[in-house]
C-alpha cells in the first residue's frame, strides 16, 4: 500500500471517520485526484482567492458574494454539496473559490470524494474512490431531489407530482441494484462490477435531475425569451431551411415564447437591407444561403416559420455596437466612415475588451443618427416583427463621474470626444477655449459633459422609436439595459428610466448577470419600482454563459416571477442549443403547463389566467382546508370574470377588483397560502396595470412625457395595427418631439427615480 493511502487510513482512525470511509478504504482503490494550494482560512475571499472556511468560525456559511463557487465537505472529510453558496456542514468546512479559483473548484470537486486539509501546509488534498463517488454520488443526488419535492409541495408550488412520482419509483428501484452491485464490488473489485456501478449511478443520477427539474414551480402566465444569435447553437445549422425548423421546434419544445433574434451584430445584418452589409458569418462560403420558399433572407425565413409555431420574433439590434476587430473578428465594415466612430479622450476609437477591441458609433453624429433610423424603418417596414429590440444603446463604459481635478489626464476613460461632439457641446453649454483641458479641469464641466451625451442617446431612442412606430403604428419597443441603473448613467449615459417613465419602451430587460439568485430577484423589484406601470420586465439572466450550473438559471427563472417581473429572458441560446441538460431542464418545466406569454391577449390573460388561480385554489391552497377565506376571494375572482374586457375601462374594473381581492387576503391566516395568493394575484394585477397605460399610449390618449400623470376612464378603441393609425401613431408629433426634449430637465421633477444601489 503507498504511503499516502497508510496516511489516509491513520487519518481516518484518529479523526473517527467510520461508515462510507471504510467502505471506500477497503478495495485500496483510493486515488490522490488533485493538491490544490488554499490562500487564507476565513475572512473576505478577494479576486482569484481559495478560502477554506471551518465551521466552527463560519456555522452559518461562508457568506460570501455570488461571484463564486463552493463545495463543502463534512465532518468525515466527504464532499457532500456544491453550489454557489454551499450550507456549512456540522463539523466539516467550505472551500469557496473566486476567479480563477473558483474554476478549480468547480473543475475538480465531486459529490462523495474525500478531502483533507492540512492547515500547516495550507493545502488541500483530493482523493477519490471512483466506485464510491458513483455510489455516493447517486444516493444523495436522489435524496436532494427527494427533499427538494418535499420542500416545493410543502411551500404550495405548483409541481407535477405524478409525474415525478414515476420517476421516484423507478429510481428506488434502481437504488436497490446499485446496493446490490456495490456490494459486488466491494467484494472482487472487477471492472466489471465497477462497469455495473457506474451504469446505475448514471441512471439514478438522471432521474434525480429529472425529479429536481420537475420539482420547479409551475406558472400559467411567464415570459420566457431567449437571446439567439442566429446559427450559434451546437448542431443547429441555419444556413439551411431545415436547420431553421430544428432550432425552432427546439425552442418550442422548450416553452420560449419569444426568440430575440440578434438582427444586426457587429456592424453587419442578417436580412436583405439597403443600409448595412450582410453578416459574413452567415454566408456559406461566401455566399448567402437559400431558404426555401423564404429567398436568401434568414430573417424572413425565421418570422415565417416562428410564426407557424406560435413563436414571436424580436430583432436584437445593438444600436451603437459598429463592429468588432481582433481574434476571430471580422473587423469594421468598409460602410463605416472613420468620423462615424467614438473617439476617446485622447482620440482613440474602440474600446478593448478581452482581446478584441468594440468600436462605437458616435451616438451625437448626425449621419449615424440617419444611418440608423433608415436601418430601423426598414426593418420596420420590410419585416413581420413582433418587436425591435434596443441593446448597445450607449456610449463605451466611462469613469469621468469619478475623476478629480488635479488627477493626471492619462486616469481618464471616456469616450466621445469627436469634433463634431465637442464643438456641439461648447457651443450648447456656452464654453470656449480647449475642451479637453476643461473636461480635466472643472467638475461642472465634467458633469455637464455626461449630461450632454446622456441626452444624445435619449435623443436617438426618440428619433428611432417614432421612426419604427410610423412604419409599423403598434409596433412594441424593448431594452436590454445595465443591471445598476445609476450606473447606466453615470457610467454609460444611458438614461433608460426615463425613457421608461416616458412612455417609450414597451418591457425592459436589466442584464442582470450573476449566480447570485437572490440579487436577481432583488433587482428586479427595483426595476418595478422604476418603471411602475410603464414597461414589462424580463429579468435578463445569463447563469450558464458564465459557467454555473443549469439549476442556477433555473432558480432565476423561478424567482424572476415570484418577485413580480413578466418572465426571464435568457443569455444565450449559444448555451442551451446543444446542451443536453439544460434542453432537458426547459423541456420538463414547460411539459406540465402550457403557459401563456404575458403579451397574450388580454381575454385570454384574464380568462385562462383566473381561471388557474382559481383551480389551484381548491387543489393545492385548500388540500387541508386551511384557507379560511376562500370562499370570499373565491366570489371576487368569479366576479373579475365577468368583467367586460373594454379597453381601458374594463381593464380598469379588473385591477379595482384584484386590488380587492387581495386585500382580503389580509385575513388569510395561513401565511404560505397567503403568500402564495398574494404572488398569484399581485403578477395579474401588475399585467392589467400594465395593459391600462400601454393602450392609452398607443392610442394618444397619453403622453406621458408631457403629462406624467396617468389618465382614467377613457374607452379607446383598439385599432387594426394593419389598416388604422392609432391618433399620433403611438408617438409624438415633430413639434412635440422637440418639446419633449427640451421639456426633459423641467420634467424631471415629476420624474419618480427611485434610486438604490445594488
Amino acid at each position: 500500500m503507498t504511503k499516502i493511502k497508510q496516511t489516509l487510513i491513520c487519518l481516518i482512525a484518529l479523526f473517527s471517520m467510520i461508515s462510507f470511509m471504510n467502505l471506500r478504504v477497503e478495495g485500496n482503490n483510493m486515488n490522490q485526484v488533485a493538491v490544490i494550494s488554499v490562500t487564507k482560512i476565513g475572512g473576505v475571499r478577494n479576486t482569484n482567492n481559495l478560502v477554506v472556511y471551518l465551521a466552527k468560525d463560519y456555522p452559518d456559511g461562508s457568506d460570501q458574494n455570488q461571484w463564486g463557487f463552493e463545495a463543502a465537505v463534512n465532518s468525515e472529510g466527504i464532499v457532500v454539496e456544491l453550489g454557489v453558496n454551499v450550507r456549512m456542514p456540522n463539523g466539516g468546512f467550505i472551500v469557496s473559490g473566486h476567479g480563477t479559483s473558483e474554476t478549480t473548484v468547480i473543475n475538480t470537486f465531486k459529490l462523495g470524494q474525500y478531502v483533507e486539509f492540512n492547515q500547516d501546509q495550507m493545502k488541500l488534498y483530493v482523493y477519490e474512490d471512483q466506485a464510491f463517488s458513483y455510489y455516493y454520488g447517486a444516493k444523495s443526488n436522489l435524496e436532494n431531489a427527494n427533499l427538494r419535492v418535499t420542500a416545493q409541495v410543502n411551500a404550495m408550488f405548483d409541481i407535477d407530482l405524478t409525474r415525478i412520482q414515476t420517476f421516484q419509483n423507478q429510481a428506488n428501484s434502481l437504488l436497490s441494484d446499485l446496493e446490490e452491485a456495490y456490494q459486488v464490488y466491494q467484494t472482487n473489485q472487477s471492472p466489471s462490477a465497477l462497469s455495473v456501478v457506474k451504469e446505475k449511478a448514471g441512471q439514478i443520477n438522471n432521474l434525480s435531475q429529472d425529479i429536481y427539474y420537475l420539482s420547479y414551480p409551475n406558472f400559467k402566465i411567464e415570459g420566457r425569451v431567449l437571446w439567439h444569435r442566429p446559427n450559434s447553437g451546437q448542431g443547429y445549422d441555419e444556413l439551411t431551411l431545415e436547420g431553421v425548423k430544428k432550432m425552432l421546434d427546439q425552442m418550442k419544445k422548450m416553452g420560449i415564447q419569444t426568440i430575440m433574434i440578434e438582427t444586426f451584430w457587429e456592424g453587419f445584418v442578417c436580412y436583405q437591407s439597403e443600409y448595412l452589409p450582410y453578416q459574413p458569418q452567415m454566408k456559406k462560403n461566401g455566399v448567402i444561403p437559400t431558404y426555401g420558399e423564404y429567398g436568401q433572407d434568414y430573417l424572413k425565413c425565421v418570422i415565417g416559420e416562428a410564426k407557424k409555431r406560435g413563436i414571436e420574433i424580436h430583432a436584437w439590434t445593438e444600436t451603437f455596437l459598429a463592429g468588432v476587430s481582433g481574434p476571430g473578428q471580422i473587423g469594421l465594415s468598409s460602410h463605416i466612415k472613420q468620423e462615424w466612430l467614438s473617439v476617446n479622450y485622447f482620440g482613440v476609437p474602440g474600446e478593448l475588451s478581452g482581446n478584441a477591441t468594440l468600436y462605437y458609433f458616435d451616438p451625437a453624429n448626425l449621419e449615424v443618427r440617419t444611418l440608423l433610423t433608415d436601418a430601423y424603418r426598414e426593418l420596420a417596414r420590410n419585416y413581420d416583427l413582433d418587436a425591435i429590440e434596443l441593446d448597445y444603446i450607449r456610449y463605451p463604459y466611462s469613469n469621468l463621474i469619478s475623476f478629480k481635478n488635479g488627477q493626471s489626464t492619462s486616469m481618464i476613460n471616456d469616450n466621445g470626444y469627436t469634433e463634431y461632439a465637442m464643438n456641439d457641446f461648447m457651443t450648447s453649454y456656452g464654453y470656449s477655449g480647449d475642451m479637453k483641458q476643461l473636461i480635466a479641469t472643472s467638475s461642472k464641466a465634467r458633469n455637464e459633459w455626461i449630461k450632454y451625451r446622456t441626452q444624445k442617446v435619449t435623443e436617438s431612442v426618440m428619433v428611432f422609436r417614432n421612426a419604427i412606430l410610423e412604419e409599423k403604428p403598434g409596433m412594441k419597443i424593448t431594452i436590454a439595459v445595465a443591471a445598476d441603473h445609476q450606473q447606466g448613467i453615470n457610467n454609460y449615459c444611458q438614461n433608460w428610466t426615463e425613457w421608461a417613465k416616458f412612455g417609450w419602451i414597451d418591457s425592459v430587460k436589466p442584464m442582470a448577470y450573476t449566480a447570485d439568485t437572490n440579487y436577481v430577484g432583488n433587482l428586479t423589484q427595483i426595476y418595478l419600482d422604476l418603471v411602475g406601470s410603464m414597461s414589462l420586465v424580463y429579468a435578463g439572466i445569463g447563469p450558464v454563459y458564465f459557467g454555473y450550473p443549469v439549476t442556477v438559471n433555473q432558480d432565476q427563472m423561478t424567482i424572476a416571477v415570484l418577485k413580480g417581473g413578466a418572465g426571464s429572458a435568457i443569455f444565450a441560446a449559444l448555451n442551451i442549443l446543444g446542451n443536453e441538460e439544460f434542453e432537458r431542464a426547459l423541456e420538463l418545466s414547460a411539459s406540465y403547463i402550457p403557459r401563456l406569454s404575458p403579451e397574450s391577449a388580454p381575454q385570454v390573460l384574464l380568462d385562462e389566467g383566473l381561471s388557474y388561480i382559481l383551480d389551484k385554489m381548491d387543489r393545492i391552497y385548500n388540500r387541508d382546508l386551511q384557507f379560511n377565506n376562500i370562499e370570499t376571494i373565491k366570489t371576487i375572482l368569479t366576479n373579475v370574470l365577468a368583467i367586460e374586457l373594454t379597453p381601458v375601462v374594463g381593464y380598469e374594473k379588473v385591477v379595482e377588483e384584484l386590488d380587492k381581492a387581495i386585500n382580503e387576503l389580509s385575513k388569510t391566516t395561513n401565511t404560505t397560502i397567503k403568500q402564495r395568493m398574494y404572488e398569484d394575484l399581485s403578477y395579474m394585477r401588475r399585467l392589467f396595470d400594465y395593459l391600462i397605460s400601454r393602450t392609452l399610449i398607443n392610442s394618444g390618449d397619453w403622453i406621458p412625457s408631457l403629462n406624467p400623470n396617468r389618465p382614467s376612464g377613457i374607452s379607446v378603441k383598439v385599432p387594426d395595427p394593419v389598416t388604422e393609425k392609432p391618433k399620433g401613431c403611438g408617438c409624438q408629433s415633430d413639434f412635440a418631439i422637440v418639446v419633449s426634449t427640451l421639456a426633459i430637465p423641467v420634467l424631471a421633477f415629476f420624474v419618480y427615480r427611485r434610486r438604490q444601489s445594488i
